[in-house]
C-alpha cells in the first residue's frame, strides 16, 4: 500500500498501463511520479501528493465517476485530467468536481509547456490550488477577442438560439447588421474555422449529448438537428467522431476526433471558461455580461449546463 510518508510526489492514476508508460515518456517531468493501476489502489492511498494526474484512454461514466472521487479524495490539490478523447459533457463535469486542467492526450507542444509550468507552480513552498487557472490551455483565442469582436459573440448567441434549424450565415447577417461577407471574415478570423464547419460542430456536440442521455434513432436526431437526411448526418458524425452513432450509442467510446472538431471544442472550452471564471469573480464586466448570455441561452437549449 501507498502510504502517507511518499507526499510531495505526482500521482499518476493510470489504469492502463502502456498508457501509463507513455505518459511517463512524453511527460517528462522533474519530481517523482506514483502510479496508482487501479481502482483499489487509489481507495486506499493514503499519502499527499503535489498534484494529481487522471489519465483516461476513452471517456465512459466509470471515468466520470472516477474524476468525481480523485477531486473529492485530493480536495485543495490540483488535480490535472488527460483524455485521449474531449467531449462537451466531459469539459463540464471537469468544471463542476473542480479539476484544475483538462487536457487532450497526447498534448499539444503548448498544452505540455503550460502542465509542466502548473507543475512547477504546485512544486513551489507557497502554491496554492486556484480555480483562476484555464481549463485547457487555448493560446489563439483571448476573452479580450471575444469583447472586441461583439459581432462575432452576438452571432455565436444566435447560433446558440437557432443552431438546429439555421443553414447559412445569411440567416444571421441581417439580424447583427453586417454584411454576409464581412461577418464571414470576422467570424473566421476569430475563432479560426468556418461558420459553416461551426455549425455543423454544434449540431454534432448536441447530438452527443442526446445519444448519451436518450433514447433516439438517428433518423430522430437528424430531423431534430437540422441535417438535411439520416445518411448525411452518420456520415457527417463518422467523419468527426470516427464511429457511427449507433456505434456510439452503445457506449463505444473509442471515437476518434478529427482536427476540426477539436477545434470546435478548444473553442467552446474557452466559453465554458469564461463561465467557470465568472462564479469565481474573475471577469470583468464586459465579459460577465456576454457570458451570462451565453449561459442563458446555452440552458434554453439543454446542451451546456455546468
Amino acid at each position: 500500500m501507498l502510504s502517507a510518508n511518499q507526499t510531495g510526489a505526482l500521482l499518476l492514476v493510470a489504469f492502463d498501463e502502456a498508457l501509463a508508460n507513455d505518459f511517463c515518456e512524453t511527460v517528462n517531468v522533474s519530481c517523482q511520479v506514483l502510479s496508482i493501476p487501479t481502482m483499489q489502489s487509489l481507495e486506499n492511498f493514503l499519502g499527499n501528493p503535489k498534484s494529481v494526474v487522471y489519465l483516461m484512454n476513452h471517456i465512459n461514466t466509470d471515468h466520470l465517476h472516477n474524476i468525481e472521487f480523485i477531486t473529492q479524495k485530493f480536495a485543495g490539490i490540483g488535480v490535472v485530467v488527460f483524455s485521449q478523447s474531449l467531449s462537451i459533457p466531459l469539459l463540464q463535469h471537469a468544471i463542476h468536481c473542480g479539476v484544475r486542467e483538462l487536457y487532450l492526450y497526447p498534448p499539444s507542444e503548448l498544452e505540455l509547456e503550460s502542465y509542466l509550468s502548473v507543475i512547477g507552480e504546485l512544486r513551489s513552498a507557497d502554491a496554492k490550488y486556484s480555480r483562476e487557472s484555464t481549463l485547457v490551455d487555448i493560446s489563439a483565442i483571448r476573452s479580450s477577442k471575444w469583447v472586441r469582436y461583439g459581432a462575432v459573440v452576438e452571432l455565436l448567441e444566435l447560433i446558440e438560439k437557432n443552431f438546429s434549424h439555421a443553414s447559412s450565415l445569411q440567416d444571421f447577417s441581417h439580424d447583427i447588421h453586417l454584411s454576409q461577407s464581412r461577418l464571414s471574415h470576422m467570424f473566421k478570423d476569430v475563432t479560426g474555422m468556418n461558420f459553416s464547419h461551426y455549425l455543423i460542430c454544434r449540431r454534432l456536440e448536441e447530438a452527443e449529448r442526446i445519444l448519451t442521455s436518450e433514447s433516439a434513432s438517428s433518423t430522430t436526431i437528424a430531423f431534430e438537428l437540422g441535417f438535411s437526411n439520416p445518411s448525411h448526418f452518420c456520415r457527417v458524425f463518422k467523419e468527426h467522431f470516427g464511429l457511427s452513432p449507433m456505434a456510439y450509442s452503445e457506449d463505444n467510446r473509442t471515437m476518434q476526433n478529427s482536427e476540426t472538431y477539436l477545434h470546435y471544442l478548444r473553442l467552446r472550452c474557452d466559453l465554458l471558461n469564461t463561465l467557470n471564471s465568472l462564479s469565481a469573480g474573475n471577469v470583468n464586466s464586459a465579459d460577465k455580461e456576454k457570458a451570462i448570455e451565453i449561459q442563458s441561452t446555452r440552458q434554453s437549449n439543454r446542451s451546456v449546463k455546468c
